[in-house]
């Protein structure tokens, strides 16, 4: 582990896992170590004017459709394609999670390194999915957002493998849907968000096998969290995937702002990692840990937004993941070293086995 990672020991809630021990300190002790603030991009839930206009399908999931990815061209949930991507073994699914790249909030070279090290992630891991998990640019103030998306499209293109995404909510653009289009027919890409306001299902193919072992179940958290409109957005999800076969086998859910299960049922028994600021999960308000529990084939939830927490909660059978903050011009790089989330399936049990993968090679699993 970085000497970074070392110095924040005093401070965090939780000691890291390399020990094989959890080691809890009291809040005031946590509070008197450092004061661990992010920057948050919180507006009020507008009603658009043309929400009438958007179509039959996903609108009538219930709920205001996000303000953040908001699309123009909306299917019904039964016709929006479902992407499809094939591992290379036929027995694992081997995921790499980037997240909070923050393009254009610092320095050139500080996205040149980020950039760098997703490069590196990938040579050293070989993963059959990049799955960015929001934030990767850092609002539209001055153009950033399509010069965001550009990048993405460029940079994670050239890497020849398959890759995907989710919106953050400091993923702002003037043109929602020319950012969809853009981000589902780039090179590689398996998005499959332009007809739904984000929220759509991949399906993974073991290799040889034309029948899907793994869904990836991608929601678009807004910039105010997991609200009404995602969790019914979540049920429309998982009825697919049970209408495709009466025994679905397993999936896992992405989403970019966490759910308040990560802090309303925090216990040192079940957490593994690293705590370092506390949770924001805005709207949530408990209403979409059940929606997941209750599916009973969603084996782990993965997220970002707080750029300093890297840890997990099993609850009720299911997995709760920060993943790991990747990018240079996001908060905390003085606390918590820059990385990724190596996120490894077994396609013939569904068992999940994470780890955080780091430049020079090294993982903490």
């Amino acid at each position: 582990m970085a000497s970074n990672d070392t110095e924040w020991h005093r401070i965090v809630i939780c000691i890291p896992w390399e020990n094989g021990r959890n080691w809890a300190v009291n809040r005031r002790e946590f509070l008197s170590g450092a004061t661990l603030a992010a920057t948050f991009a919180v507006g009020p839930s507008l009603r658009s004017a043309r929400a009438a206009e958007l179509g039959p399908g996903p609108t009538e999931s219930g709920g205001t459709p996000p303000v953040v990815g908001r699309s123009t061209r909306i299917l019904p949930w039964n016709e929006i394609p479902v992407r499809r991507l094939t591992t290379s073994s036929q027995r694992q699914f081997r995921c790499l999670q980037v997240t909070d790249l923050h393009q254009f909030h610092t320095t050139a070279a500080d996205d040149d390194q980020t950039f760098a090290d997703i490069a590196r992630y990938v040579r050293d891991w070989h993963p059959d999915l990049i799955f960015a998990t929001g934030d990767l640019w850092h609002d539209n103030d001055h153009g950033e957002g399509p010069r965001g998306v550009d990048r993405l499209v460029r940079d994670l293109g050239t890497l020849g493998v398959p890759w995907t995404t989710i919106w953050g909510n400091h993923d702002r653009l003037d043109d929602y849907q020319a950012g969809h289009d853009a981000l589902a027919g780039a090179p590689h890409s398996v998005y499959g968000g332009a007809h739904s306001h984000g929220d759509y299902r991949l399906e993974v193919l073991a290799f040889g096998s034309d029948k899907p072992a793994l869904d990836l179940l991608c929601l678009n958290s807004n910039h105010e969290g997991l609200g009404p409109w995602q969790v019914n957005a979540l049920r429309q999800l998982i009825d697919q995937v049970r209408s495709r076969s009466p025994g679905p086998g397993q999936a896992l859910l992405f989403h970019h702002i966490p759910m308040q299960e990560l802090k309303t049922r925090f216990s040192v028994e079940a957490f593994r990692g690293l705590k370092m600021e506390d949770v924001a999960s805005l709207q949530d308000q408990g209403r979409t840990f059940p929606v997941v529990r209750d599916a009973g084939f969603i084996r782990a939830c993965f997220c970002g937004h707080n750029h300093v927490n890297d840890y997990t909660l099993q609850l009720d059978r299911v997995s709760l993941s920060y993943g790991r903050s990747t990018g240079h011009a996001g908060y905390g790089g003085e606390r918590l070293r820059k990385g990724a989330k190596l996120i490894e399936v077994d396609l013939s049990n569904g068992e999940v086995q994470t780890s955080s993968v780091f430049p020079d090679g090294t993982r903490l699993a």
